[in-house]
């Protein structure tokens, strides 16, 4: 309900919807919210009110047609949404530090795995583009 009902300015920094957004500051929607629960919660229903205990990341946002959207994802790739909204650094960049923090090393795969993710975000609406340095 809080990305539902949340603010926004709706004024963006000037960005690059084709940009590459590992070498460059991905721009997200600005109604967007994130956390890690110790279940499943977006699976709980009327008919499926028992959950199994499992480490579950959410990714909420509202897209262009003020419909919130949830994305599922693992808590590395949560952590990785952390920082690149909190630091505003380039994607490469993100990955990079969010793999010295869990003590892994920086391989072509992990980078692959990083670009993926950022392009999935984009395809969904989560990311605008890439921010334009000026």
């Amino acid at each position: 309900l809080a990305v539902d009902v949340m603010e926004t300015t709706e004024e963006y920094p000037p960005y690059d919807q084709g940009a590459d957004l590992m070498s460059s500051a991905p721009v997200f929607r600005q109604a967007v919210s994130a956390a890690a629960y110790a279940y499943p919660v977006h699976l709980a229903s009327k008919d499926n009110p028992t959950l199994d205990p499992v480490l579950t990341g959410l990714i909420l946002f509202r897209d262009e047609h003020d419909r919130v959207r949830f994305i599922h994802c693992n808590p590395f790739t949560l952590r990785l949404f952390e920082c690149l909204r909190s630091t505003g650094v380039t994607g490469k960049a993100a990955v990079t530090a969010v793999l010295e923090e869990s003590g892994m090393p920086l391989s072509e795969a992990a980078l692959q795995g990083g670009t993926a993710i950022l392009s999935d975000w984009r395809n969904q609406g989560l990311i605008l583009g890439g921010k334009i340095s000026l």
